[in-house]
């Protein structure tokens, strides 16, 4: 793949990991779009499965389905598998999609919204479960409220159902982090 890995989350960089070990163990000769997208539902405290939650789609039939595909796929045994031209296409469309968003890494859910714009299959599977492209969007611009990703640790978590999010791991303005301190642990332990 010709993207340097440290221009990706640490997630993004899993996913893909995941996508090109699933490829190896199944014996197909490429790495392609089916396989990142089983990666990204793979990732069970990442971004993507928030994002179909809060779409409303039925995340384990979109796991069924991209399964039920990788299983229709070709297999060769002991070639090193390939990066399918489909795949760097979505991951050059990932790449603009954060140039776009003004975010400083290319992340998991920029590869998902590649996936539901540029790839045909992955756009086919997704809207077999009624998420396009424009859900996607939607869903992340509620849930990221303006903040950019701008570490490779980035992670978004959606906090009850309000919308609201927050960096996990990330600084403030002034320097403290947003995760709870030894002390205000210690104090709510003492009530």
């Amino acid at each position: 793949m010709t993207i340097p890995t440290d221009k990706l989350t640490i997630k993004a960089q899993g996913a893909l990991q995941a996508a090109q070990q699933m490829t190896l163990q199944a014996g197909n000769p490429e790495v392609t779009t089916s396989h990142l997208l089983a990666a990204l539902l793979g990732q069970k405290d990442g971004v993507v499965n928030p994002i179909i939650d809060r779409i409303g789609a039925n995340r384990g039939q979109l796991e069924e389905i991209v399964q039920g595909e990788l299983r229709q796929l070709p297999r060769s045994a002991g070639n090193q598998p390939a990066v399918s031209q489909t795949l760097q296409k979505v991951i050059n469309a990932a790449q603009s999609e954060a140039a776009t968003m003004k975010d400083d890494y290319l992340s998991t859910e920029h590869l998902f919204l590649a996936l539901a714009k540029e790839d045909e299959k992955a756009k086919s599977l997704l809207q077999l479960c009624a998420i396009s492209a424009d859900d996607i969007l939607k869903a992340l611009h509620r849930s990221k409220s303006g903040r950019k990703i701008s570490s490779t640790g980035a992670l978004w978590h959606r906090l009850g159902r309000t919308g609201a999010s927050r960096q996990v791991g990330s600084g403030d303005r002034s320097g403290r982090r947003n995760t709870p301190s030894h002390s205000s642990t210690l104090q709510k332990n003492k009530k």
